[in-house]
């Protein structure tokens, strides 16, 4: 009973401070220089939604090397605001699209965070 209320207080909480008007931070963990340091250096990232445990998949370590990026799993509370993510996100897209073409979206996990699928497979995803 003990262990289920400090859960629902912890996920309370963490909706409040997800819900406050307070005014928009910098990024300073993701943003758009971050993501070209590390594009720089070779190791963009994917963010996927977490839960308790990462999870891991047979294919990933194959689609990281084939499409150079690192699947980044944030856990079940994400550590920035969902901005600074998007911000990232949008300049490793756009240079994995420039580097790859729009298809390679079709081929990494349909999980990825604020990634749409190539126009022509858009329904079928």
């Amino acid at each position: 009973m003990m262990r289920k209320l400090t859960t629902l207080v912890f996920l309370s909480l963490c909706m409040l401070q997800g819900l406050s008007s307070q005014p928009l931070q910098p990024c300073p963990a993701f943003n758009r220089l971050t993501a070209q340091g590390d594009l720089a250096k070779g190791k963009p990232k994917l963010f996927l939604p977490g839960g308790i445990a990462p999870l891991r998949r047979a294919s990933d370590s194959v689609m990281e090397k084939q499409l150079g990026f690192i699947y980044q799993d944030l856990g079940c509370v994400r550590p920035v605001d969902d901005r600074c993510l998007r911000e990232y996100s949008q300049v490793v897209f756009a240079y994995l699209d420039k580097l790859h073409g729009k298809q390679w979206r079709a081929y990494v996990r349909k999980e990825v965070l604020f990634l749409l699928p190539p126009p022509s497979l858009a329904t079928n995803r």
